[in-house]
């Protein structure tokens, strides 16, 4: 704040006011910038696990697929 304005307590009033709405207003776009970045992590790790689950379980089926045909 200027130090002109230190002497003028409304504007000293109103500094502190729209500073403390300003830190309201930060705290609030930083908490939900974290929660959407949680969730599209969050999104992306189970898709990639269940993905892999899937082609784990793919490779195992063609495996006892030619291990069949072969034996007879």
């Amino acid at each position: 704040m200027p130090t002109k304005y230190k002497d003028n307590k409304a504007a000293v009033a109103m500094y502190k006011k729209y500073y403390d709405l300003g830190q309201q207003k930060q705290k609030k776009t930083a908490f939900e910038i974290s929660t959407a970045l949680l969730v599209i992590i969050s999104t992306v790790g189970i898709y990639t696990l269940f993905r892999r689950n899937k082609n784990s379980s793919e490779k195992s089926n063609t495996e006892i697929y030619e291990i069949e045909k072969v034996a007879k």
